[in-house]
């Protein structure tokens, strides 16, 4: 998979905005949304607000898409967008990590007894799945008082 940045002009990138969804579309520019809206923002191209698509998609009344203004910051018509960062397969170092992580001598052991439980029914505040009762909740409600318990 190639990490240049992908370079199309002001007209395309509005066109592509206003024909799909703004996630669907970052994801093909291997960017966030977030990043792809600042893209739009720094270039001047609208995009379309929160909830046109799903507006779109009922059959509801949505805005009508507004006429790509001038660019105006100097930039040219030519936008390069950098994807934000590497997919699977590409960085060598973190593939190596992740294989490692994954090989049985480097899994997590967790024990199947615990010394000492948390208090869980003493402290949890309600009934629990054992039906006990918090000793420290108050006698009219199943709400706990806030009452640490005692250490064994």
């Amino acid at each position: 998979m190639d990490l240049s940045p992908a370079v199309v002009t002001r007209a395309e990138l509005y066109e592509q905005v206003w024909a799909k969804p703004m996630l669907k579309l970052a994801t093909e520019y291997r960017i966030t949304a977030t990043g792809l809206a600042k893209v739009c923002r720094k270039a001047n191209i609208p995009v379309p607000p929160r909830g046109y698509w799903n507006k779109l998609k009922a059959g509801k009344p949505v805005m009508r898409r507004p006429p790509l203004p001038p660019g105006g910051d100097g930039r040219g018509e030519r936008i390069s967008i950098q994807p934000s960062s590497p997919s699977p397969g590409i960085d060598p170092v973190v593939d190596a990590r992740t294989a490692a992580e994954q090989q049985p001598e480097n899994r997590i052991q967790v024990s199947d007894q615990f010394r000492k439980p948390l208090g869980f029914p003493r402290n949890c505040g309600h009934l629990n799945r054992f039906r006990v009762r918090c000793p420290y909740a108050p006698k009219s409600s199943a709400v706990c008082a806030g009452v640490p318990a005692p250490d064994d």
